[in-house]
């Protein structure tokens, strides 16, 4: 659904999902509708959410009586629209699996931001919620390594995987813009806050790296487009100093 989205992402529960019966995606619409008017006027009211969903209130209304019948929201006849907690709980997992495919769709798609919204719409209800997982876990990856290093200041800089000499770890941090390449390292494991473990490094020919547990041979160019956060200073350090004296990076 369309709507200017500040995502709260404390909650645990990162799909949403009802373990007894799954809901509709027009029911997790409804839900989501009243979490950000509830967020707007601390309550939502029948007009309001008709018109956000662009529904008429007879439905509406019907869609009430079906999620009270749930105990998902809470609705006196002509009154004020509130959710229970666990409306609230299905509610901000609805909306932060859809803010992590919108995130994905156009951080790493380059996909424009409203037929990103619209996409995402469509797909947040028709994907499978280990699938979905994975969106969640690449978006969390990429805004905790942003707030890892807006928290250690401007300072500490973002190194290029490529210059890390082997026994280096560090934390994924940026993807190249390319499209194309970010979705192939995506697909290797290489996603924003995985932690990367330097094997090998010639400064020529492939880097031999270890993610998730597997090995991995990544072309030195393609390399030099990852930025990572270093976890050991002081070989960042040794690496840098090579780099400046012209040697290659993880020779002796």
């Amino acid at each position: 659904m369309s709507a200017t989205r500040q995502v709260d992402t404390s909650d645990d529960d990162q799909t949403g999902s009802l373990p007894s019966s799954a809901l509709s995606a027009s029911l997790e619409d409804y839900l989501e509708a009243i979490l950000l008017l509830e967020r707007a006027s601390r309550v939502a009211r029948v007009s309001e959410i008709a018109e956000q969903l662009a529904v008429s209130r007879p439905s509406v209304t019907e869609a009430l009586k079906n999620l009270s019948s749930r105990g998902l929201v809470d609705h006196a006849r002509y009154g004020h629209v509130t959710l229970t907690e666990a409306g609230d709980r299905i509610a901000r997992g609805v909306e932060r699996r859809h803010l992590a495919i919108k995130d994905f769709l156009t951080g790493v798609l380059g996909i424009p931001a409203d037929k990103a919204e619209i996409a995402a719409c469509r797909m947040e209800h028709v994907l499978e919620p280990d699938v979905l997982a994975h969106f969640v876990a690449y978006t969390e990856g990429t805004e905790k390594s942003r707030g890892r290093r807006r928290r250690e200041g401007a300072a500490r800089k973002v190194a290029q995987l490529a210059l890390l000499p082997a026994g280096a770890r560090a934390v994924v941090a940026e993807l190249p813009k390319p499209p194309g390449l970010a979705k192939r390292l995506i697909a290797l494991g290489l996603t924003p806050g995985a932690e990367v473990h330097v094997l090998q490094n010639r400064g020529k020919g492939p880097l031999l790296v270890e993610v998730h547990g597997a090995r991995l041979a990544l072309g030195f160019g393609q390399a030099a487009r990852v930025g990572v956060d270093p976890l050991d200073d002081d070989r960042l350090a040794a690496a840098d100093t090579s780099s400046a004296r012209g040697e290659s990076p993880g020779e002796d």
